[in-house]
């Protein structure tokens, strides 16, 4: 999902709406899916379940400050002021792709591959590939850009103290909802 509105906007749960819509939301579906998921690879032939989170480039455009805690709630206006819109954006797609990386850390041991992606233009092919390949079989908390390429993390794009902080922020979120 995408969002590019004004920075005053918010979910139900009081978070702030571009990261809600591009992370909370599918961080919950993904979690509620998680004990088919570790069923599924189970009774896989490779022992297998992919999850394909979809990123953006912004990823590269928001490494100054990775996550401004302060802007996802709804208390944090003068955070998103200073973030406006298209930086709100990037944080979500820096934080999706944070959650890709916690749930590939968390879940390997049960089958669970993640891995995040970049779709840019022909956004199906990269997501086709990472999502059924056998090449991408045994990829997990990877960073797959276009065309169907797997990318190195840099050092912003990968750092599990932020990934753990998000996770546990998002199961709080999540709280009542399942």
């Amino acid at each position: 999902a995408t969002l590019g509105g004004p920075v005053e906007q918010f979910s139900d749960e009081g978070v702030e709406l571009q990261f809600g819509t591009n992370v909370l939301g599918p961080a919950h579906f993904t979690l509620l899916l998680l004990p088919e998921l570790i069923a599924g690879a189970r009774s896989s032939p490779d022992g297998k379940a992919r999850v394909v989170n979809v990123s953006s480039s912004g990823v590269y455009l928001n490494h100054s400050k990775l996550l401004d805690w302060e802007a996802l709630e709804s208390e944090g206006t003068a955070e998103r002021r200073k973030l406006a819109s298209l930086g709100l954006y990037n944080q979500s797609k820096y934080g999706i792709l944070a959650f890709s990386n916690e749930l590939a850390r968390r879940y390997a041991d049960q089958g669970i591959t993640s891995n995040a992606l970049n779709p840019v233009e022909r956004g199906p092919l990269t997501s086709l590939y990472v999502g059924t390949s056998p090449e991408t079989k045994d990829a997990n908390g990877g960073w797959f850009i276009p065309f169907a390429r797997e990318s190195p993390h840099y050092g912003y794009t990968k750092n599990p103290e932020i990934e753990a902080k998000l996770w546990n922020w998002i199961e709080e979120k999540r709280k009542g909802h399942y």
